[in-house]
């Protein structure tokens, strides 16, 4: 039996986390029946009916001889994924390395440490959802050592990136990593900027305890999304901690908010599910959400503001919501970049897809060749300038509502321009 073996078994039952695969086969030794499993497990029955097909077709391509053998197999090469269980030494030991940091708390980033024991809490809840093996994982902020938890606890993950904008304690993280003889990646980083494009929508989970202001979580929600793997079924999670006190509850319903305008979904919500020491302002805890993205969900700021952090000097300002697209095209046609009528024509499609209601437009030719296109949309504006000479097209689009199917917008571009060279950016 070997890794490729499940990962085979995953592609068979895409709509399966691997915690979900790990649980279905550990429960056949309960299970008789598939209602029993759905009892059992709370998977939905036509993704457990999937699950037993695709054993059978398994068995039949290979070497063992019936489902029971087969499933032994694969429970034994997953090699125990679920830690379930911290010691009294483990806690002492971060505790520790704590103390040896000798830095605390920066009020600047919103730094808050939590205690000892609930940075494993952590790091558990992560690893029940995501074996380790098979997931790679962000962890965005790592002031409560979940990194160093992962490390005592003997969990590897397959790629594991943490992101700090605190330099002096990446510095820390990773020369513990090294005195153990082990590596992750630990990269200063500042959620103010973009995501780099060596890790944008590259993973299938990410941790994150962002700052305490309502711009703060949105802006943190939104670099996760940027972050995690949208090509994946199923989709990606965000295991986000937030606190907030009854004197800001304004604070908790603006998460609320945010995640219904990212489109995602919440899979639990466990309330002051880590305590923290120094921060009263939050009661000393936080709030779990295990946040599931779908299709639907979107890497769009849902609210923008200056004050990220609770002690900027910034006064929170708050901005309508303004998406835009800005596009390059490449190896246009002459043709079509010199005529109106066939412009006229590729942005009217290019409407119509995307559900953009043009309210006025206008047209301004320059000599010898060269033509603007305004374009006024119920919703903001669309500019269209080509040079026939270069054969070049660009586009610029501001909406004030999240565009429909933004993610095909490229394509449609392509599409209607009659090129494969495009460079584009959706902010």
């Amino acid at each position: 039996m070997t890794n490729n073996e499940i990962l085979h078994l995953k592609s068979l039952n895409p709509l399966l986390s691997f915690s979900e695969l790990f649980e279905l086969l550990q429960a056949l030794s309960k299970c008789s029946t598939s209602n029993e499993l759905v009892s059992f497990t709370a998977i939905p029955k036509t993704q457990v009916l999937t699950f037993l097909q695709t054993l059978d077709t398994l068995v039949s391509t290979s070497s063992y001889d019936s489902i029971d053998a087969l499933v032994s197999g694969l429970l034994e090469v997953s090699n125990a994924p679920f830690v379930s269980t911290v010691t009294p030494q483990q806690i002492e030991t971060l505790r520790k390395y704590r103390e040896q940091y000798k830095s605390a708390a920066k009020r600047e980033f919103d730094q808050f440490f939590c205690v000892e024991s609930d940075a494993f809490k952590k790091a558990l809840t992560l690893i029940s959802k995501y074996p380790p093996k098979y997931s790679s994982v962000v962890i965005l902020g790592d002031d409560d050592f979940v990194s160093i938890a992962l490390l005592l606890l003997g969990v590897e993950f397959k790629r594991l990136v943490v992101f700090d904008i605190d330099q002096q304690l990446l510095n820390y993280l990773n020369s513990i990593y090294a005195q153990h003889g082990k590596s992750a990646e630990f990269v200063y980083y500042d959620a103010a900027n973009f995501v780099p494009k060596t890790y944008s929508n590259k993973f299938d989970a990410v941790v994150t305890d962002p700052p305490y202001t309502s711009a703060g979580v949105s802006l943190f929600l939104k670099r996760a999304l940027q972050m995690l793997n949208s090509n994946s079924t199923p989709y990606g999670s965000i295991f986000l901690y937030h606190g907030a006190s009854k004197g800001f509850m304004n604070r908790d319903r603006d998460v609320n908010k945010f995640i219904d305008g990212y489109n995602l979904v919440i899979d639990e919500k466990t309330p002051n599910f880590i305590k923290y020491t120094g921060a009263e302002t939050v009661g000393n805890s936080s709030d779990l959400y295990i946040l599931n993205t779908t299709s639907e969900s979107h890497a769009y700021l849902v609210e923008d503001s200056t004050a990220l952090y609770t002690n900027d000097t910034n006064k929170h300002v708050s901005f309508p919501f303004i998406q835009q697209v800005d596009v390059k095209l490449f190896d246009v046609s002459y043709d079509l970049t010199n005529s109106i009528q066939n412009l006229e024509s590729a942005i009217s499609t290019v409407c119509s897809v995307h559900r953009l209601k043009v309210v006025k437009k206008e047209v301004v030719k320059f000599e010898p060749v060269g033509k603007t296109l305004v374009y006024i949309l119920s919703n903001s504006h669309l500019v269209v300038h080509t040079w026939p000479e270069s054969n070049n097209v660009h586009i610029d689009l501001t909406v004030c509502k999240p565009l429909y199917k933004p993610e095909e917008i490229f394509d449609t571009l392509k599409k209607v321009f009659h090129t494969s060279k495009l460079k584009g950016v959706i902010r």
